[in-house]
């Protein structure tokens, strides 16, 4: 089983990944509006009269000549198309006959197909590389019985396919390449516009320079054809990691059911929305339960948030049970901040009535930490509330936090902290790194911990402050 801390870093990973896929789909469609400009000036150069390109330029039959400008764009095109490209490929073809105005549109058309079929190609590779490194991930954490792993080898080929449907997916499904066939058309269309603005008050090259295809696109009020360009490639890299972000998690689900998993926690990505936050919060969730959660389908687009087992085997040496788990991971994921607060305020709900009572009770069955080494707690704050922190804080010779104190093994505000509490005996300390964040190694003191303060010192300009735990508390 892996921890939270395995998951953090996971996310990570992907999210590394995720940014090689994003540039592949930049260098696509950056690559599309230089191409666009080539041929907006070509038509540009080959229609317009005295230095201007009005619509009665275009009003002429189709000539053979004409044709030349699509059959480049149609040359380009891959020799092997699937049926969505070749529904537009013959579209575009029948449209470029009715007018020269026409022609143009389906040059744009059969040059985006290029642009779209590779955007495509991007996609169902990201596609393959999700499942299969989700595969390895859990392959590489967990055992499997040769029928287990037979049966998740199966499914990743599955949920590799781009005409997959994921079973979290609700029945009005419409598949990844269908939307980003739509967005193709969409794109089409924002540039068709942008050309008949154009032409609407006489296009001339300072147009195409300076308007349709602007420096600084991206700040231009007016749209635009890079501006076009950057919105599909923001929808495309959208659907690139929403789409293998859903592979990743049907194959999680697999492996929850291959185990007999009861119950999984969510693990919130760095920089979490409110709703990916809550939804850590109220977990742990019943494997299978139609009502727990899922990745994408229960949270948003873009989500890099992970599921992970909740399993008490590995904890029957500490008479832990799965929700005790799970409460522990739940306090390590977003809790914290919130209970902790709340703590201090006085401002407790039902809610946290009802998880004070059960997380006391873990941490009571957990066994003390042990060390000779001292631990750190950082604080950072403001100036202003470094100061009124330290004139209550010196009223007296004792500390005590009505919350959980959190703190490290190790140096965990890395010099950015505003005081730091070195606590160099203690006797309560619980260690809860293996649920937590990589590199926090946390060890959490109970509420109402009493310490006593034995020295302080500044030291770089750093306060500090050394504690002793009073044994007995």
């Amino acid at each position: 089983m892996t921890t939270v801390q395995q998951e953090k870093k996971r996310i990570e990973q992907l999210l590394s990944r995720d940014n090689k896929t994003d540039k592949q789909l930049e260098a696509v469609y950056n690559e599309g509006v230089d191409m666009l400009r080539a041929i907006i000036n070509e038509i540009f150069t080959k229609y317009a009269i005295d230095g201007v390109l009005i619509p009665a330029n275009l009003s002429h039959k189709v000539t053979r000549s004409d044709m030349m400008l699509l059959k480049r764009q149609f040359d380009k095109l891959p020799d092997v198309l699937e049926l969505p490209e070749e529904e537009r490929r013959d579209y575009y073809t029948a449209v470029s006959q009715t007018s020269q105005r026409g022609l143009i549109t389906a040059v744009v058309g059969m040059a985006l197909i290029g642009v779209t079929h590779k955007a495509k190609d991007i996609l169902q590779s990201n596609n393959q590389t999700a499942a299969k490194e989700e595969a390895d991930y859990l392959t590489k954490n967990n055992e499997f019985t040769k029928t287990q792993h037979k049966r998740l080898n199966r499914k990743t080929k599955q949920v590799a396919q781009p005409d997959y449907k994921l079973p979290s997916q609700n029945d009005i499904y419409v598949s990844w390449p269908e939307r980003l066939w739509l967005d193709h058309d969409r794109l089409l269309n924002r540039i068709d516009d942008n050309i008949n603005i154009m032409l609407k008050k006489g296009m001339t090259p300072a147009d195409i320079a300076d308007v349709m295809f602007p420096g600084n696109a991206e700040s231009m009020r007016q749209d635009n054809i890079p501006k076009a360009m950057r919105d599909a490639s923001i929808s495309a890299k959208r659907i690139a990691r929403t789409e293998a972000a859903s592979r990743e998690d049907e194959l999680d689900e697999q492996f929850f059911k291959a185990k007999k998993i009861k119950y999984f926690g969510w693990v919130t990505e760095k920089g979490a929305c409110k709703k990916c936050i809550s939804i850590s919060l109220a977990g742990p969730y019943r494997v299978g339960d139609p009502d727990s959660p899922r990745i994408p389908s229960s949270s948003h687009p873009n989500c890099r948030c992970r599921r992970i087992p909740i399993d008490g085997n590995d904890e029957k040496s500490q008479d832990l049970s799965e929700k005790d788990v799970a409460l522990l991971q739940k306090y390590t994921g977003s809790y914290a901040y919130k209970i902790n607060d709340n703590l201090r305020k006085g401002t407790l709900s039902d809610e946290d009535e009802e998880f004070i009572h059960s997380f006391d009770s873990v941490l009571n069955k957990m066994p003390k930490y042990k060390s000779t080494k001292p631990l750190n707690r950082d604080y950072f704050f403001s100036k202003d509330a470094l100061v009124d922190f330290a004139k209550e804080f010196n009223r007296s010779d004792t500390f005590i936090d009505n919350a959980y104190l959190s703190t490290s093994k190790g140096d965990y505000g890395r010099g950015e902290q505003q005081l730091r509490f070195v606590i160099q005996k203690y006797y309560n300390g619980v260690d809860i790194s293996k649920y937590g964040v990589e590199g926090e190694e946390e060890v959490l003191f109970p509420r109402h911990t009493v310490f006593h303060i034995v020295g302080k010192t500044i030291k770089d300009g750093l306060p500090i402050v050394y504690l002793e735990e009073h044994y007995g508390s």
